[in-house]
């Protein structure tokens, strides 16, 4: 199996090391991650530059762009790599609920999808000690033994597979969730520089919306489980129901 591994943070960081390490013992790995950290890059591409790719090590390159770059630039020539799993992360941070729409590494895991391989985002709460990295890449080894026809599933029914890791990790702790919602961030945030002028600051995302059924991957990762969501690119709305004039 060939496996591609990018994230969000930036080639320096220490959880894609170790998954490479780890994984390349019983996998062909290749990681291609973003030069410096592209935290809420989504799925952006870079368009108005060009992308120049810098090498780390013998399975490891580093680009000037974004994780969905990234995906994109794993198919040159130049590295002959056709990869039949993406793995994004690990993320230094939760993507929960509706972070998933702005989080680099889960974009990581949809722009695989995209490009019609199957895919998985990894993130874990904040500060994680290495052991802990040590300790999800050989799970993520362990589901992907386990676990062959779901990645026949997710090419065919067009999902990937968002993870998010506790602080207290239980490997037998595992729960499917939906994505959940928060409530509308705060108001962007006024600083004044020392010459005076106006800089302004995103303000934090929105707390989380209590769930009716506790379902979703909130509520999982305060439980203590290891959130597992299907997140689908289809667009599963039906169109006829709307009118306009």
């Amino acid at each position: 199996m060939k496996i591609l591994i990018t994230n969000d943070d930036g080639f320096l960081s220490e959880s894609t090391e170790i998954m490479l390490e780890h994984l390349s013992k019983y996998y062909d790995c290749l990681a291609i991650t973003p030069s410096s950290n592209m935290s809420g890059s989504s799925n952006s591409l870079t368009l108005k530059k060009p992308l120049l790719i810098s090498k780390k090590s013998k399975s490891f390159y580093h680009i000037n762009g974004s994780p969905a770059d990234c995906i994109h630039i794993s198919r040159l020539e130049f590295f002959n790599f056709k990869p039949d799993l993406v793995i994004s992360g690990i993320n230094n941070g939760f993507n929960l609920g509706t972070d998933i729409f702005y989080s680099g590494t889960v974009a990581g895991a949809r722009e695989g999808l995209l490009h019609r391989i199957p895919s998985i985002s990894l993130s874990a709460d904040y500060d994680v000690e290495s052991i802990n990295y040590y300790k999800i890449s050989k799970f993520i080894h362990e589901f992907i033994v386990k676990n062959q026809p779901i990645f026949i599933d997710m090419h065919r029914n067009n999902y990937f597979l968002n993870f998010n890791f506790p602080t207290k990790l239980n490997f037998n702790n595992i729960k499917i969730t939906n994505i959940g919602s928060r409530e509308l961030s705060m108001p962007p945030v006024e600083t004044i520089n020392p010459k005076g002028a106006s800089h302004y600051w995103i303000g934090d995302s929105g707390i989380p919306v209590k769930s009716n059924n506790n379902d979703d991957d909130f509520s999982a990762i305060n439980q203590g489980f290891i959130s597992v969501s299907p997140i689908t690119i289809k667009n599963e709305f039906d169109a006829s129901k709307i009118t306009l004039k």
